[in-house]
């Protein structure tokens, strides 16, 4: 019977360290929060606020349909264009979550014949959507521009390349720069997902695509909107032929009610000021190279990261939960990465870093977690 498969399953994920529970998130100031996307701080800024309250008080909470049957509103169409102009692109595209932008364009590229050659950590929904369709990929090293390389000419016609520009799990960039430029010549488009980019890198937070200063050279890129810019939803952004070629074929867009317009509207309003934001930018950055200094002699396993994902690598995924409760007990709320999210040598701690962090917040963190080491691991 299905409930005793069931229960053999969760018996053996517990045994292993690898059950999911939802963890609930509350009343945890965000100066003392190291596992939130929310990198800028946007999320309690009272003008950001004020703009979502705004919208709904103002605008129906519900599309009442999809965008391709009764759910397209002023303020979608709006919201795309405002990412049109401010991205220097012909065309976007409305999505309710990341997750199910890159889900279409994994598959969409599947399903049109294109080998995708993608780096071996992106995220799980590209996987996803070229499982979906049968698709062929190929995996290059991460971020390895060589590998890249290598992969594209044994991958033949008919291929495309996509990348994170800033990863997930690992916090690497990707060489962007040196991917367009290997690509140069060969016809084959660069896709960019811009999920821990956006809003903290580059020119008006523009994401690491402008950075590497390679908007010409990116056939499309997907920005959501759940880290810096405090929200939820996302587009895809680029050449109007890929972007409108798209939408036949996302059926995460065609079968899915579309984001309520009073969320189009509150985003579009906030786009100005995740743009204005340097301020938050610069103060990011010092914290990143605050945690850094901090790291760089520690007796732990840091990853080598450059960005505000930090990675503490403990091997075990027992150890991590253990870890990730410890902290809570101490009024830090900090999440363990396991299988498969993460390979059994990368599990341990993602630590996510934002503006809001001070100094001492992060002594108090990184202090309760030499104690674990020093005292609850020996």
């Amino acid at each position: 019977m299905l409930s005793d498969l069931l229960s053999v399953r969760a018996q053996s994920l517990r045994e292993r360290g690898l059950w999911r529970e939802r963890t609930l998130v509350d009343g945890v100031p965000i100066s003392r929060h190291f596992a939130s996307n929310d990198y800028l701080g946007l999320s309690a800024d009272a003008r950001v606020r004020k703009a979502f309250a705004d919208a709904f008080a103002r605008l129906s909470p519900c599309s009442a349909g999809s965008l391709v049957v009764s759910g397209y509103h002023p303020e979608h169409k709006a919201l795309e264009a405002a990412f049109s102009e401010a991205l220097n692109v012909e065309d976007c595209l409305v999505f309710g979550a990341g997750y199910t932008a890159n889900l279409a364009l994994g598959r969409f590229l599947g399903r049109n014949g294109i080998t995708l050659v993608m780096d071996k950590a992106i995220h799980a929904s590209v996987y996803d959507g070229v499982s979906a369709a049968e698709g062929r990929f190929l995996r290059f090293r991460h971020v390895d521009a060589d590998d890249m390389q290598a992969k594209v000419a044994r991958a033949g016609e008919n291929t495309a390349v996509m990348t994170e520009s800033v990863f997930s799990m690992s916090g690497k960039t990707a060489p962007l720069a040196l991917y367009a430029e290997r690509l140069r010549g060969t016809g084959v488009p660069l896709v960019v997902d811009e999920a821990h980019a956006f809003g903290v890198l580059g020119p008006e937070g523009l994401g690491g695509v402008a950075a590497a200063g390679v908007e010409a050279h990116v056939a499309l890129r997907v920005i959501p909107f759940g880290k810096a810019f405090a929200a939820q939803g996302a587009v895809v952004a680029g050449e109007a032929l890929y972007v409108q070629s798209l939408l036949q074929e996302a059926r995460s867009c065609i079968y899915s009610t579309a984001m309520s317009p009073a969320l189009a509207q509150g985003l579009c309003d906030v786009l100005p000021i995740v743009r204005a934001a340097d301020e938050l930018r610069a103060r990011l950055d010092e914290i990143i190279h605050y945690f850094r200094a901090c790291t760089r002699a520690s007796p732990l396993s840091w990853a080598d990261s450059t960005t505000a994902i930090q990675q503490l690598r403990l091997g075990c995924p027992h150890r991590a939960l253990k870890l990730a409760g410890f902290l809570r007990e101490k009024g830090f709320f900090c999440m363990a990465m396991r299988e498969p999210t993460v390979t059994r040598v990368q599990t341990g701690l993602r630590v996510l870093l934002n503006s809001q962090h001070t100094p001492e917040a992060i002594d108090d963190f990184l202090k309760h977690i030499h104690v674990f080491h020093d005292t609850c691991d020996s």
